[in-house]
């Protein structure tokens, strides 16, 4: 029997990296966005003075949405390789294939 495959997320036809191709991919991707907005405007409104603070702050709830992102994104989908168009190799369950 086969494993049927039910990734939220297939390989890109060109490049590096990811599609989201369910609603639960989907969702992944806004609720990045959002927090990446929303972290943003909690800094703002917390009205930090120095900078390098501000950086840093910034910088280490940004690279924590990142890995958070990348695990969940590797869980549920294939391993990512670099694309450029179609292939003899491209598998349907796994990759994005454009029509």
């Amino acid at each position: 029997m086969k494993k049927q495959n039910n990734y939220w997320f297939k390989t890109r036809p060109y490049g590096y990296g990811w599609v989201p191709v369910t609603w639960q991919g989907l969702v992944i991707i806004i609720a990045f966005i959002l927090f990446v907005i929303t972290w943003v405007l909690l800094l703002e409104f917390l009205n930090i003075e120095d900078i390098s603070i501000f950086m840093a702050v910034y910088l280490s709830g940004l690279v924590v949405s990142v890995a958070l992102l990348l695990f969940i994104v590797r869980r549920h989908g294939p391993r990512s390789r670099w694309r450029w168009g179609k292939s003899d190799k491209d598998n349907p369950d796994e990759d994005y294939i454009v029509k």
